[in-house]
């Protein structure tokens, strides 16, 4: 065990191992550290001067008797001699027990240039002499049974030990916790970030409540339904944009920022809003949109007003080229990404809408604009701001031609993740979101894995999460969307898995299954008819109990369904319109006929239509004529039946985020998924220390059989959606009713 060391022992080990920048006073805070370990406290020290570590910091955790130590900061970030105070540290500890193993991460191989190389192999020498064996060398080398752990900023990558990130899951529960300043030292606690735990419930206001009649849900409308949301249990309100628009695309198309749209009401119901929101115990997340703004937005009216106008260079405007657009970039919503303007004979760019022109945010004025309304929000209360099209920000510069798809365009995303995105991010991390304890998530279409880990990354110098929507094409035809081929589980499982497993401990993820731009899921993955109420349950417990932040969208607690469609007619959204349009009429790719299916399947609007409270006419959302039809099953399916159900999804829901906040399990355990080549079961276990989870999911309307791994027979059930189908204790083998979802606890 850790003995206590007078300072001057300190330094005497200091100066015979290292030769350094750090004074030894430095290290005084030795006897901090030792009191918080007697106390089985979590600790870490270092000298902060702002955002820059310039001593040390690591962290000391009592389990079982091993002490871990975790080394979360390099050492004079950015300096000739990065490292050497955690060399140091490392060191001290094995001289105080040379029993200790020892993870060195970065490999002697890769060092960036000869300083660092000798540096490194002084290290590797220092552990050999003292007895710590390399039993494998891939780009880190690691001892078996650890009990001291050593992680650089960069993550492990390659082979190693099995179950070794379930020994040392302690180190995964910490990185910048909540701070307490004591002098120079800086104590932080586990990682019990409130975003990580928190459970983020989606709104679009047009479609929740209108409280006037006019046919249009309001501000007002959500302010009379923050019981119900109170009761469901979610932390944070995501409200999809109330901005000022006209309304191109639902909202998402601003010419003012920093006004509400009339339909949805005043700036005073918004701040009557948000007080009740805080009243309720519940966070307001702000629907940020700013790759783009309206044609109507006052800068680009200035902007297209003369090529040398003071807002010309706000957005992107370019000749076009042989007579022809200026490249071949598509919209998302069909067509070129081009638009000829006749006033001043050149063309802008529009990623999505004619009327939402792109911003050009190398303009550093354009990035100063929207800084300052962001912090103007924030200075208004509201705690965070999910981030539309984050990843399309930045344009490769030339804006060269991509490969073209379907329509003979590229799709609107291929420059996605453009050279200076990360910048931009954080640049408004230092300006704006430091200033707030925000939570943050960037929607990043087209984003990679490797690229989720910069914009996500826990070192916290972007955003906390991205929402990536690999999972939801696996329904999808390559880049088409529109067909209504059956979702392949083996497919879903490969693509959460990798994501699990490649973000953790580096970055976090946000787990949903709807949103506005998607249909519902109980229709689009599960059974909608006979087996709706467990085939949502199924759903919801398969996401929920994965590692990552949920979001719930509107409804999807009551296992709400697609919309029974019938023409074109009945459709609002710009997306599905212009697509019917483009491809039935135009191309001619799909018949009527065919495109309505593909509609009914997958159109946007399917997520629209109002919210479905009680089973009076419009469903209890309008007094009026609603702006998109109602379902016409709201009156088997709306909130009055199911609060008064106790065997409701909407009680399920609730039971799901109340279990989320008692088991930390749920929300901080490693995921590891079983039976990959399952067509019909999703099955993963979750671990925490000695503690696991198993969870066991049917996608089929068939009963379905289970080998449980041996550990978990005979435990305890913890969660299921067939209470009287299913087993309290787990069997040997498990058999699952049609849509069938059960999860077991092995308590550890």
């Amino acid at each position: 065990m850790i003995r206590e060391l007078e300072a001057r022992e300190i330094e005497k080990i200091y100066r015979e191992e290292m030769t350094g920048d750090f004074p030894a006073e430095e290290l005084k805070p030795i006897d901090l550290i030792l009191r918080l370990k007697a106390e089985g406290r979590y600790c870490a020290f270092g000298n902060f001067e702002g955002e820059k570590l310039t001593a040390y910091a690591f962290l000391i955790h009592e389990k079982d008797d091993p002490v871990y130590l975790l080394d979360f900061f390099a050492v004079c970030r950015g300096g000739r001699d990065q490292g050497i105070g955690s060399t140091f540290i490392r060191e001290l500890l094995h001289k105080l027990n040379p029993e200790f193993w020892i993870l060195e991460v970065e490999d002697i191989a890769s060092a960036a240039n000869e300083e660092e190389r000798e540096i490194r192999t002084r290290r590797m020498d220092f552990y050999h002499k003292n007895g710590v064996k390399d039993t494998t060398m891939y780009t880190c080398q690691y001892g078996v049974n650890l009990k001291l752990l050593y992680l650089s900023e960069k993550e492990i990558t390659g082979d190693i030990e099995p179950g070794l990130y379930e020994k040392l899951d302690a180190i995964y529960q910490f990185t910048f916790g909540e701070r307490y300043q004591d002098g120079t030292v800086t104590l932080m606690k586990p990682e019990r970030l409130w975003w990580k735990e928190a459970v983020v419930y989606q709104i679009y206001p047009r479609s929740f409540k209108d409280s006037n009649g006019d046919g249009i849900g309001d501000l007002r409308g959500i302010i009379e339904k923050m019981d119900y949301l109170q009761e469901l249990g979610v932390d944070v309100i995501w409200l999809s944009p109330i901005y000022e628009s006209p309304n191109d695309d639902n909202g998402y198309d601003i010419s003012n920022y920093q006004a509400i749209m009339k339909e949805f009401g005043t700036m005073e119901d918004f701040d009557e809003m948000l007080a009740s929101a805080h009243a309720h115990g519940l966070r307001l997340v702000m629907d940020l949109v700013v790759n783009h703004t309206s044609d109507e937005h006052p800068w680009f009216v200035e902007s297209r007003k003369s090529v040398d106008n003071p807002y010309r260079d706000y957005y992107i405007w370019r000749e076009g080229k042989d007579g022809k657009f200026p490249n071949n970039w598509g919209s998302c919503f069909t067509g070129s990404a081009w638009e000829f303007d006749e006033r001043t004979q050149m063309y802008y760019l529009h990623l999505f809408s004619k009327k939402q022109p792109d911003l050009n945010w190398e303009n550093p004025k354009v990035r100063e604009e929207v800084f300052r309304m962001m912090n103007w929000w924030l200075d208004k209360g509201v705690d965070g701001f999910r981030m539309d099209v984050l990843s399309l920000l930045s344009k490769e510069p030339g804006l060269p031609d991509l490969g073209p798809v379907l329509n003979g365009y590229a799709v609107y995303n291929a420059c996605a993740n453009g050279p200076r995105v990360h910048e931009y991010i954080q640049e408004m991390r230092r300006k704006v979101l430091n200033r707030a304890d925000t939570i943050t998530v960037g929607e990043c279409c087209a984003v990679t894995l490797e690229e989720a880990k910069k914009y996500a990354s826990r070192d916290g110098r972007e955003v906390n999460m991205v929402f990536q929507f690999e999972h939801m094409d696996v329904d999808s035809d390559g880049e088409n969307k529109w067909t209504d081929k059956k979702m392949d589980l083996r497919k879903m499982k490969e693509v959460l898995t990798r994501w699990e497993k490649g973000l953790e401990g580096i970055a976090w993820n946000s787990l949903f299954w709807e949103n506005h731009d998607q249909p519902r899921s109980v229709s689009r993955y599960a059974d909608d008819g006979r087996y709706r109420v467990r085939s949502a349950k199924m759903l919801a417990t398969c996401l929920h109990m994965m590692q990552g932040t949920p979001y719930v969208y509107q409804g999807e607690e009551l296992g709400m369904t697609n919309a029974p469609f019938q023409s074109v007619s009945d459709f609002r959204d710009l997306d599905s319109i212009n697509a019917y349009r483009d491809l039935v009429k135009d191309q001619k790719v799909f018949t009527e006929e065919e495109m309505l299916r593909f509609l009914r399947k997958k159109s946007r609007d399917n997520a629209r239509t109002p919210f479905q409270w009680d089973d009076s006419e419009n469903g209890g959302f309008t007094t009026g004529t609603p702006w998109i039809m109602v379902n016409p099953n709201y009156k088997e399916i709306n909130a009055k039946e199911e609060l008064a159900d106790p065997a409701s999804v909407f009680h399920y829901y609730q039971k799901l985020i109340r279990l989320r906040k008692e088991n930390p399990i749920m929300v901080y355990g490693t995921y590891d998924l079983l039976l990959p080549e399952s067509e019909t079961i999703y099955a993963y276990t979750r671990t925490l220390g000695k503690e696991k989870l198993l969870v066991v999911c049917s996608f089929s309307g068939e009963e379905e059989t289970f080998d449980c791994p041996e550990e978990f027979v005979g435990t305890e059930r913890f969660l299921t959606n067939c209470e009287t189908e299913i087993p309290e204790k787990c069997p040997e083998k498990l058999v699952l009713p049609p849509w069938g979802a059960v999860v077991y606890h092995l308590k550890g």
